[in-house]
């Protein structure tokens, strides 16, 4: 099916904002961000990209890059000496929405602004942090649509800092729950046609994606129509799976993509909240999902990529999750000796900057088609 904006999209609001002691307590943990905190290698993370993007500095480089950072988006070669170009090249504006992580891996979901021309991004950038750098990065763009079917908006970075529930914070458990759960939901339900829907997700059930209302019943409605075939894979080939809170973001692998494109990655993010008495389902876990944003880009072979390395690799990425020193990393440059404030905006250029100033975007995410099974994918693009 033709999708005429990119299907999969992003984020932002519900769930009230902790309550002022509860932030307290979880920043009193680490450092401060939104309603909770970040643990060091998040922090280590976020200020450095803070400091590139947002305070535009680039000797910010030298000290948390690696000589040897790898690369996945498709444009941008291996090498971290673009990225100190990229800041004063384009006027852009950065801001920085859910953090999630996994030991050594972190995901930041983020809107992008051509400040010139006033377009916007949907982006999940992931990195790799590794002997104290950041070693190696994959992201997702997708562009914001003003209208969505839902009325929410794909991103809104600031409510999305402050909508974590902070009591979920330092739950194991759950966590562990929540990153079985969300993959396990996208290859059933668009892979098994006798998937129960209840199963995996819960209302009130706030959707972020473009296309899609809100609640399961619209999710329910558009696999009755188009249902997945019956003995056929699933479109979905999970990669890494990240958590914090009552959150988890997917990375992903699926069948078809537009203008001909074999396939796509996808970035989908979920919160996550307990198993309520009025779902028609009490089949385990104890946990839904009742929350989506998600981010859509047609993948470029990696025989055509500037750096020669794939956008994703979903049977060998999650091996690049190793256990981590987190003593040995924490917030840097100015951000090491005071708290993050409640803002994180400010302008910026990145790697999506063309050489023109405009965002690189495959032409085809303006006009989606995901094959036979894009009905299902692409309308409902998911939660």
């Amino acid at each position: 099916m033709t999708r005429s904006t990119p299907l999969h999209l992003l984020l932002t609001t519900t769930l009230a904002l902790a309550s002022a002691s509860a932030s307290a307590v979880a920043a009193a943990d680490g450092f401060p961000y939104g309603n909770i905190a970040l643990n060091n290698v998040e922090a280590f993370v976020y200020t450095s990209v803070r400091t590139l993007f947002v305070d535009k500095d680039p000797s910010i480089v030298d000290k948390s890059w690696s000589p040897s950072y790898i690369q996945h988006n498709p444009n941008i070669p291996n090498g971290p000496s673009g990225l100190k170009a990229f800041v004063t090249s384009a006027d852009f504006s950065y801001d920085f929405g859910l953090i999630v992580s996994q030991q050594n891996i972190v995901a930041i979901h983020s809107l992008f602004t051509n400040n010139t021309s006033g377009a916007q991004n949907a982006v999940v950038d992931i990195f790799r942090v590794e002997n104290g750098r950041i070693a190696e990065h994959w992201d997702v763009l997708q562009p914001v649509v003003n209208q969505t079917a839902s009325g929410n908006p794909m991103v809104d970075p600031a409510k999305e800092r402050n909508s974590y529930d902070p009591a979920r914070c330092g739950d194991d458990a759950f966590a562990a729950t929540a990153r079985a759960l969300a993959p396990r939901a996208l290859v059933q339900i668009f892979g098994n046609a006798s998937a129960n829907v209840d199963d995996f997700l819960q209302d009130p059930y706030t959707q972020h994606n473009p296309l899609v209302p809100s609640g399961v019943a619209a999710i329910k409605g558009f696999l009755a129509q188009a249902p997945p075939a019956a003995g056929q894979p699933s479109p979905y080939s999970p990669g890494f799976v990240l958590a914090k809170c009552d959150v988890v973001l997917v990375h992903s692998r699926i069948a078809g993509g537009g203008a001909g494109a074999a396939s796509s990655v996808v970035a989908d993010i979920f919160r996550v909240a307990n198993r309520a008495a009025s779902n028609p389902s009490s089949a385990p876990p104890a946990v839904r999902l009742v929350e989506h944003w998600d981010v859509v880009q047609d993948e470029t072979p990696a025989s055509k990529t500037a750096s020669g390395n794939p956008m994703i690799d979903p049977a060998n990425d999650p091996a690049k999750i190793q256990n981590v020193d987190q003593a040995a990393y924490g917030p840097v440059g100015k951000y090491a000796n005071q708290p993050a404030s409640s803002s994180s905006t400010s302008t910026v250029t990145s790697s999506r900057a063309a050489g023109n100033g405009s965002v690189v975007v495959s032409a085809a995410m303006s006009n989606r088609n995901f094959g036979p099974f894009a009905l299902v994918r692409s309308l409902f693009a998911w939660m």
